[in-house]
């Protein structure tokens, strides 16, 4: 490889880290931007909590310690929503999330070409088509934070649709989240509804006044239980954005060190070449310079030699005169 090539690779490479760093800060930005709105729906959550202890406060819900509620599965159809990711450079998130889902399906005897699934995420979606899972509906994934709980609601009305026509039972929600400094594909239970774990102290209203209710109980009940729906589709979409980007980070990061290793090893040839073709440049200037030394000297020698060959000849005519003899 010459030195030109060299430098032309050095710079192609370089301008790659560039990109790279490019995104490692905006899937940076994009992960705090996440999880300061998965903060808001947790916080969210807490008030929904609040509104199910107050009608447990009103005698409306029963209160059990450390015991969820929750209606037990029919024998209907199970729908997966399956949240994935629109982009590339992620490694396994996508691959992970189908064979969580595909273990699900066998541990519970399901015929994967009869269990429906919705896809967020054109990657995700891609990748199910191919391993012939029964993909209902895909759609890209939601980046805006403030077209997330419309991507929510939308979903929510499309499940509905779906559990009034093919009599389905069961939702189940596979998606990333972000645990530790790694992402982890979890599952999650939509319907049937369960309730929230409530307090374990033995009052359930720790204010010191009592919660009135100016609306119908039930009205009350059912829009607690769709809001708690929402954000429940809300946070696994928000998750699922918040370690993809995370873990795009974490690769971009990786490949920025591999890259600055092989610039390193780059920078090195290109300096060893370099000095070498410099070296060479030098030792042909020598001898060249040494070639001319010798082509100036040559005339000299032999006009030395053409005088010393006349001066031997003067001699020896000399010679021959001295020894010429008369008659």
């Amino acid at each position: 490889m010459t030195l030109e090539q060299l430098n032309k690779r050095i710079q192609t490479t370089s301008d790659l880290r560039n990109i790279v760093s490019t995104m490692k800060m905006l899937s940076s930005v994009s992960v705090t931007q996440y999880t300061r709105a998965e903060t808001g729906l947790k916080h969210y959550t807490d008030t929904l909590t609040e509104g199910f202890k107050a009608l447990v406060a009103n005698g409306v819900l029963p209160f059990r310690k450390n015991t969820s509620y929750r209606n037990t599965p029919g024998n209907g159809k199970t729908l997966l929503l399956l949240i994935g990711s629109d982009n590339g450079l992620v490694g396994s998130f996508n691959k992970g999330i189908l064979l969580k889902a595909d273990k699900f399906i066998k541990n519970n005897q399901l015929r994967r070409a009869e269990t429906p699934c919705i896809g967020l995420g054109r990657r995700l979606c891609g990748m199910a088509e191919y391993e012939k899972f029964n993909l209902l509906h895909a759609f890209p994934i939601a980046h805006n934070p403030d077209e997330i709980a419309g991507s929510a609601s939308h979903l929510i009305a499309l499940i509905q649709k779906e559990i009034a026509q093919r009599e389905i039972e069961r939702v189940e929600i596979f998606a990333n989240k972000k645990i530790g400094e790694t992402a982890h594909v979890y599952q999650q239970t939509l319907i049937p509804f369960t309730l929230p774990a409530l307090s374990v102290q033995k009052k359930i209203w720790d204010g010191p006044s009592f919660p009135m209710l100016s609306m119908s109980h039930k009205e009350l009940l059912n829009a607690l239980i769709h809001e708690y729906i929402m954000i429940a589709v809300s946070k696994a979409i928000v998750s699922s954005l918040a370690s993809e980007h995370y873990t795009r980070m974490i690769h971009m990061q990786q490949s920025e060190k591999n890259i600055d290793e092989k610039l390193e090893e780059m920078n090195l040839i290109y300096a060893q070449e370099r000095q070498t073709n410099i070296t060479n440049e030098l030792i042909d200037i020598v001898s060249g310079a040494t070639s001319v030394k010798k082509k100036k000297k040559s005339p000299i020698s032999a006009l030395t030699n053409i005088k010393k060959q006349d001066k031997n000849k003067g001699k020896q005519t000399n010679r021959k005169k001295k020894g010429v003899h008369y008659d």
